[in-house]
C-alpha cells in the first residue's frame, strides 16, 4: 500500500505544519512525505530519506509484480 502526495498542496490548501505550497521551495511544495507499506520487504518504522518522485515508485511496482514495461 503506496500513500504519496504529488508536491504540497496548491495555494489555497493547508499544509499542515509546513510553510508555503506548490512551485516553492519550502518545505510545503518539496518535502512531500510518502508511505509504504510492503511486509516481508519493508521493515515498519523504517525510513529513508532519499529524494523519490512518483515515477520511481511505477518502476518499483512494475518489478515487484514480474512486469517488463514496453518502451
Amino acid at each position: 500500500m503506496i500513500f504519496t502526495n504529488d508536491n504540497g498542496g496548491g495555494a489555497l490548501s493547508d499544509n499542515g505544519p509546513n510553510f508555503h505550497h506548490k512551485f516553492t521551495l519550502w518545505e510545503g511544495g518539496i518535502r512531500v512525505p510518502a508511505m509504504i507499506r510492503w511486509p516481508g520487504r519493508v521493515a515498519a518504522g523504517e525510513n529513508d530519506s532519499r529524494p523519490a518522485i512518483s515515477m520511481d515508485v511505477t518502476a518499483t511496482v512494475l518489478a515487484a509484480a514480474g512486469v517488463t514495461a514496453s518502451k
